[in-house]
């Protein structure tokens, strides 16, 4: 099932869908939003997974000319590297004490894939 939804006009959109999936794929969008938004994002979707369930954070490799454009064409969007991803998530864990482990991750030419498992720190 797809969910198309303007989340920054309702920003409870996904409470009746919590506990429901067991793949949620977050593919090119982290970037193009601020930090507040980016750690809504990763909150409503842990919520939205079911425990055991997997978050795939699929995310264009951070450069200078990529950078130019989130400046120019975003509001408050920058490129995020795989690093600022696992420690905003599970490394430094600030956001929600979010019970996320890293399953794997996937480099292949200008973009990464980072799997995370629900419920499993």
């Amino acid at each position: 099932k797809f969910l198309k939804v303007d989340f920054e006009k309702n920003q409870n959109w996904y409470k009746d869908y919590c506990d429901k999936y067991n793949l949620i794929i977050l593919s090119e969008l982290l970037h193009c939003k601020n930090r507040i938004w980016r750690e809504y994002l990763i909150k409503s979707c842990y919520e939205m997974l079911k425990n055991g369930g997997n978050l795939l954070i699929c995310e264009k490799k951070p450069t200078v000319y990529f950078q130019w454009r989130m400046d120019i064409f975003t509001n408050g969007g920058e490129c995020i590297s795989r690093k600022e991803i696992l420690d905003l998530i599970i490394n430094n864990n600030k956001l929600y004490k979010l019970k996320f482990k890293e399953v794997s991750t996937l480099n292949k030419g200008s973009h990464y894939l980072i799997k995370l498992k629900k419920g499993s720190n």
